[in-house]
């Protein structure tokens, strides 16, 4: 069952997406992260496309030298609606990953669901957050 995907969609980790889809299934957008080293309330650009039930949008971290896509399904789940996603993180060059072979050290994966209604982190999830945790170099 396709949704709407505009409006504003709150993960596990209490982080916003405000997302507005055009009719030819371009998103736009911002997000908060409710994890990790950016400040509260700081907004980051989100771009990326929806098709059907379908989408796959980007956030870049900047200052933070990270990029995140999400890429997954939209629905409904026990009267709720959703967007499932699956998740991969690029960070920035970390100690001793310059060399051949080790860069996929800097790629993170996981997964998110996001939500209308904002919910409660969850504490000590064993999840990874989509978004950075740590300060990179330079900051």
């Amino acid at each position: 069952m396709a949704i709407t995907l505009s409006g504003t969609w709150y993960n596990q980790h209490g982080s916003e997406l405000r997302i507005q889809v055009d009719p030819e299934g371009k998103i736009d957008g911002s997000f908060r992260s409710g994890v990790g080293f950016p400040e509260a309330g700081e907004e980051f650009p989100v771009t990326g496309f929806a098709q059907g039930d379908l989408f796959g949008f980007t956030v870049s971290f900047g200052k933070y030298d990270s990029v995140t896509s999400w890429t997954g399904h939209s629905g409904v789940e026990d009267v709720e609606e959703v967007l499932s996603s699956l998740w991969h993180m690029s960070v920035g060059l970390l100690p001793g990953t310059a060399s051949e072979g080790q860069l996929w050290k800097g790629v993170w994966a996981g997964a998110d669901v996001f939500r209308r209604e904002r919910r409660e982190a969850r504490r000590g999830s064993r999840v990874a957050p989509s978004h950075p945790m740590i300060a990179p170099a330079g900051c």
